[in-house]
């Protein structure tokens, strides 16, 4: 429920195997809404395009003791590929009542990028293409601010590194989501009607 924030802090935090102390954290907080120690989501993958891979996901302000502003959430990634290399990525999103100029918006940047030494499996007559690009990845950024209940102000910004890019590393958002763009459009509504710039 929004307005309600029951946050959990601790401090000298010690972890413990075998009655041995293994690992120390000084400080940490979390609200209980949504609780967990620094990491988000560990997954572990195999196959014959990415080879064994490893994706962990982090709250990174939890890890520097920072209390999240409410109806936000910051992630970072650090993954790596056996058969490609290692990879970083940061997601931000938030739905706020107010933000930008006071309004409310809601929307997300991501960002995600590979040192690649691999190459391209795109389908059965396109495998082994080499990159056009070592360091590849995309940044995406889409945002709503409602000035008003009848105006509306979208932004996006988008870049992929190359044109195989998603195809093999996103496949479902290549395959679902509209082409990235960079674009800014202004709504009003007036009962049936849209002005649309």
């Amino acid at each position: 429920r929004r307005g309600t924030n029951m946050r959990a802090t601790a401090n000298n935090n010690f972890v413990y195997l075998g009655g041995f102390p293994i690992g120390y954290w000084p400080t940490f907080s979390t609200n209980l809404a949504e609780p967990n120690f620094y990491v988000s989501s560990v997954k572990f993958k195999n196959d014959t395009i990415f080879g064994a891979q490893l994706y962990t996901e982090l709250d990174i302000l939890q890890l520097l003791g920072i209390q999240q502003p409410e109806g936000t959430k910051l992630r970072v990634s650090a993954d790596y590929l056996s058969e490609r290399g290692p990879a970083l990525g940061a997601r931000f999103d938030y739905d706020r009542p107010t933000w930008i100029f006071g309004a409310p918006g809601t929307g997300f940047s991501d960002v995600w990028f590979i040192r690649d030494r691999g190459l391209d499996t795109l389908g059965s007559d396109r495998v082994n293409l080499d990159p056009e690009e070592s360091t590849r990845g995309r940044a995406l950024s889409r945002h709503r601010l409602f000035f008003t209940p009848n105006v509306e102000l979208m932004l996006e910004t988008g870049y992929i590194s190359d044109r195989n890019f998603l195809e093999q590393y996103f496949e479902n958002e290549w395959e679902q989501e509209k082409d990235f763009s960079t674009a800014a459009r202004l709504r009003r509504y007036n009962g049936n009607r849209m002005l649309d710039v």
